[in-house]
């Protein structure tokens, strides 16, 4: 199946290019052309270097030897097929589905899963569209004593650089989204590892309270064009006899858990997510008050 874009041979160039990298990566694990791909498809040249790859020379085959469990990569074709979200019921105005004519590309790991897919839209145009799958988001967040509470920044790969941030990481796959009790235990497993927190001998909980903020509890769509992936906040609040180290944290009772606290913070918090969550969390208060 061929994907058709207009410079064949720049297409050809990064291919060739990226596999020649792959090879001189010694730290590289031997599925590091996968990742490598990734980057190509971002390219005006991604779907022609993508099928370049996939015969370079046999290179392809020999240098990608991952377990087929969690990295299958598929030219298939899964004809009449519409493409529509969990959430689609929620505009009561949208859009038709788009159709599915057909699978043009599948790589799946760990961390995320790629497809390319020939879609049918609305208009009758058929488009070649990347899109990813993700786990979904939580962010948390942490109140201790009228203080938001802030962890050390940490390293992010994606922009190369330490960025401050409220505890968060991903719900499990298998987490049902609309289970409190699910949800919950991962917003609290996520805030003990980010903090450090260890219940007592009597396993009290070391929460006053622990909630969800999103409205109707439904996610926040983070890139609705790109990724399936949403966002779900929470706000937990510590019990205030709970010893937390000052050390293992970041601007310690500098900001009071207020609106104008949250204002201050907002003024050096680069996080987008956490961000939207701390807003929705000011919105609440101005609704309590």
């Amino acid at each position: 199946m061929m994907l058709r874009w207009p410079d064949t041979q720049n297409a050809h160039r990064i291919a060739a290019n990226s596999m020649t990298l792959a090879s001189q990566l010694t730290f590289a694990p031997k599925w590091a052309p996968a990742l490598l791909l990734c980057l190509i498809l971002s390219t005006n040249s991604g779907g022609q270097a993508f099928q370049t790859c996939c015969s370079f020379n046999g290179k392809w085959a020999s240098s990608v030897r991952a377990p087929r469990r969690w990295l299958p990569l598929a030219l298939e074709s899964e004809p009449n097929e519409m493409v529509q979200s969990d959430n689609s019921s929620h505009a009561q105005d949208a859009s038709p589905a788009w159709e599915k004519v057909s699978d043009l590309a599948t790589i799946a790991s760990p961390w995320l899963t790629i497809r390319a897919e020939r879609l049918r839209d609305d208009r009758g145009a058929l488009l070649d569209y990347w899109r990813v799958e993700k786990d979904h988001s939580a962010v948390i967040v942490t109140i201790h004593q009228g203080f938001f509470v802030l962890p050390k920044p940490s390293y992010r790969p994606g922009v190369g650089y330490s960025t401050l941030d409220f505890p968060g990481g991903r719900i499990p796959t298998q987490t049902t989204l609309s289970d409190d009790n699910a949800m919950m235990t991962v917003a609290s497993t996520i805030v003990q590892r980010e903090l450090g927190l260890v219940q007592n001998e009597e396993r009290e909980s070391i929460y006053l309270d622990l909630d969800i903020l999103n409205p109707n509890q439904q996610g926040f769509v983070i890139n609705s064009s790109f990724s399936n992936q949403l966002l779900f906040g929470f706000v937990a609040t510590i019990r205030d006899e709970l010893f937390l180290n000052p050390r293992d944290l970041v601007h310690y009772q500098e900001f009071p858990a207020t609106r104008n606290g949250a204002q201050e913070l907002l003024k050096i918090l680069p996080c987008l997510q956490c961000r939207v969550v701390l807003m929705e969390w000011m919105m609440l208060q101005t609704e309590i008050s």
